[in-house]
């Protein structure tokens, strides 16, 4: 029998990081902030509470929220990255680089070389020193050896602990009169403690790993198809209709798709209507309608919060209209979810969405 009070705090830990998802950051102090009463000796609700902090401005709140976390976990390799960027964004270089060694060794430690070596080189850029040189160059040597090709060094920035490296391929711009916005990104950048997480993904370089395919921009019905301006259809010579054409593929039907969902939805079927809605979100983007595409999710989500596959697919959604960063982050939170529920399936998922694996379009 499932402990309840484990339950209730994983259902407020959850409440917290979907709240995170979709923007609302005041929400999710609260779902954190409860987490964190049911169960004070955790730490991933105060890693929660930094980022979302973070992200409102409020830094000295979230180096507070960071120093809590640290005291529970202190070779943690999520709470060494979100505390290692929060005293960056405080100015606190020293401290943060320091964060940053400790981490590039717990990484080190797990088998998680590559992700070792980054951080070692946001170390060495933040704050300079032989001996952080000396680190990132042996950690470069391991690196390449572990994945079998030489790579170049990531710059300073981003990526020690965050996943925002590995689904940042080529993806294709945002099409052409996209309504895509900034406010639905995900909003926290960590990965998952080693106290509730699985092994973390190993990235390939860059510039080999492939990037999500875009959804193809699907021609229309045949009934809708009219001739391009200044090319006439030809006619066909009398008496011979020459050979049939055959018509190309219909657009797939968001409106279709959607009153399907809602008819889910009212049945009952909260997993089948996110199915749906999904589908709805494939059909927006094939029409550019990204934002669109993002809404469709986020109506999956909310009778559905803790369904792997429409957490891939606004991922998806993100790296095929170019916010790679926003995909890092999506699937981060994703992880937390699904190492709450203990499911080493959608953490497969997962690992084979940052290796540049396409997810399966719709739900199982």
């Amino acid at each position: 029998m499932a402990d309840p009070v484990f339950e209730r705090y994983k259902e407020a830990l959850r409440a917290g990081h979907v709240a995170a998802l979709r923007g609302r950051l005041d929400d999710a102090l609260v779902q954190y902030r409860a987490a964190a009463a049911i169960a004070p000796d955790r730490p991933l609700p105060h890693v929660g509470m930094a980022d979302a902090l973070l992200l409102l401005g409020r830094t000295d709140d979230a180096l507070a929220s960071s120093r809590m976390a640290l005291q529970r976990a202190p070779a943690d390799p999520s709470v060494l990255e979100v505390a290692a960027r929060v005293h960056e964004a405080a100015a606190q270089h020293d401290e943060a680089a320091a964060l940053l060694d400790r981490l590039a060794d717990a990484l080190v430690a797990a088998d998680n070389v590559d992700a070792g070596y980054a951080a070692a080189v946001r170390a060495r850029d933040l704050r300079p020193t032989d001996a952080r040189r000396r680190r990132a160059g042996e950690l470069a040597v391991a690196r390449n050896a572990a994945l079998g090709s030489p790579s170049p060094e990531p710059g300073p920035g981003r990526g020690a602990g965050s996943h925002a490296a590995q689904v940042a391929s080529p993806a294709a711009p945002t099409p052409a009169g996209s309504d895509e916005s900034p406010e639905t990104g995900a909003q926290a950048g960590t990965g998952v403690p080693v106290e509730e997480a699985g092994p973390a993904a190993e990235p390939l370089p860059v510039e080999a790993e492939p990037a999500a395919e875009p959804l193809p921009v699907e021609a229309g019905p045949a009934a809708e198809l009219l001739p391009m301006e200044g090319e006439p259809l030809p006619d066909a010579p009398p008496g011979d209709a020459g050979p049939a054409t055959e018509a190309p593929p219909a657009r797939p039907d968001p409106e279709a798709a959607f009153a399907a969902a809602d008819e889910r939805a009212a049945a009952g079927d909260p997993r089948g209507a996110a199915a749906r809605y999904v589908e709805a979100a494939e059909a927006c983007l094939s029409m550019g309608a990204s934002r669109s595409a993002v809404d469709e999710c986020l109506r999956a989500l909310a009778g559905a919060p803790g369904d792997t596959g429409v957490h891939l697919e606004l991922a998806r959604i993100h790296v095929a209209t170019g916010h790679a960063e926003r995909a890092a982050d999506t699937l981060d939170l994703l992880e937390r979810l699904l190492t709450l529920d203990g499911d080493s399936d959608g953490l497969a998922r997962v690992e084979a969405f940052r290796r540049g694996a396409t997810p399966p379009a719709g739900l199982p």
